[in-house]
């Protein structure tokens, strides 16, 4: 992890101080997928985010509650405004790593979903890549 957390540090550490787009070379794209992961379940635990009624909760708060939604902190920090985004899913086998992370045994069934997320002219300004154990939940969505 900490190797794939370099590569992703390396690529940020050639934008001019974030002036200039990251680069993500198509060899590093794993490393880059698999390190916002681990953030990204890492800030979940910090938000106390382990189930969907957490999401809902999440989503009833406050503009400005520092756990609010998370496109709102794109936009009010970035000025970057999401206008679109394109969900592909795939059903997939739970590898060592997700395995531990989500407590499964290797080889579980999980839902894999990658997000892509633009802004105006079709840029594209986020990619995400979630696993997710579906044995006591859905996968729902709503985007408006």
């Amino acid at each position: 992890k900490i190797d794939q957390a370099q590569v992703v540090l390396n690529a940020l550490l050639e934008t001019n101080a974030g002036r200039d787009p990251a680069v993500v070379r198509p060899v590093d794209v794993e490393a880059w997928l698999k390190t916002i992961t681990a953030i990204r379940l890492s800030l979940s635990v910090r938000l106390g985010i382990e189930t969907a009624d957490d999401i809902d909760e999440l989503e009833q708060l406050d503009d400005d509650e520092p756990r609010a939604v998370l496109y709102s902190m794109y936009e009010s920090a970035f000025s970057v405004k999401i206008v679109a985004a394109e969900e592909r899913l795939k059903a997939v086998a739970a590898d060592e790593e997700s395995a531990t992370i989500l407590g499964l045994t290797v080889g579980a069934p999980l839902l894999m979903m990658v997000r892509v997320a633009y802004t105006y002219g079709r840029k594209p300004v986020e990619l995400r890549r979630s696993l997710c154990n579906t044995a006591a939940h859905h996968y729902a969505n709503d985007i408006s």
